[in-house]
């Protein structure tokens, strides 16, 4: 279980850093900002454990979960003036 864990882990480590990789190409990002810290900061806030924490733990919504993650994410990677809209 240890290394299929590691693999999964693995796994969406590089799909979160496609996906900062392809946001970058856009030049969407905060100034200062590199490629892998955005990649971590992805990897981290999509994690099963940040549900687990909230969802499964704390009994917060799916939805709320959503919206909290997505909230996150704008906050940590976006310029101060993006506006996010539900």
């Amino acid at each position: 279980m240890a290394v299929l864990l590691a693999e999964v882990d693995e796994s969406r480590l590089r799909r979160m850093e496609e996906n900062a990789r392809t946001l970058f190409e856009r030049g969407d990002f905060r100034e200062g900002i590199a490629l892998e810290e955005t990649r971590d900061i992805l990897w981290s806030i999509s994690s099963p454990e940040f549900y687990e924490l909230l969802v499964l733990r704390r009994g917060w919504s799916a939805d709320r979960f959503a919206a909290f993650q997505a909230d996150q994410m704008i906050a940590a990677l976006l310029p101060p003036d993006t506006t996010h809209s539900d």
